[in-house]
């Protein structure tokens, strides 16, 4: 599990970007800097969580 979630949240990040640079490329700069924003969030949460999911995989195996 622990693969996957981290895989889901590099993905999330992943999509914010590109979705974000395609508002960019259509020229709608409101949507693009809203983008740039939750991509912004999106990578410090990723960050801040990243250490943690050896010990949230432990818990998952534990409650199994």
């Amino acid at each position: 599990p622990e693969a996957m979630v981290k895989a889901g949240l590099v993905f999330s990040a992943i999509l914010v970007g590109a979705m974000s640079l395609m508002f960019v490329l259509s020229g709608s700069l409101f949507a693009a800097l809203m983008g740039l924003f939750f991509f912004g969030i999106t990578v410090c949460y990723l960050t801040r969580v990243w250490s943690r999911f050896a010990f949230a995989a432990g818990e998952y195996y534990s409650e199994l």
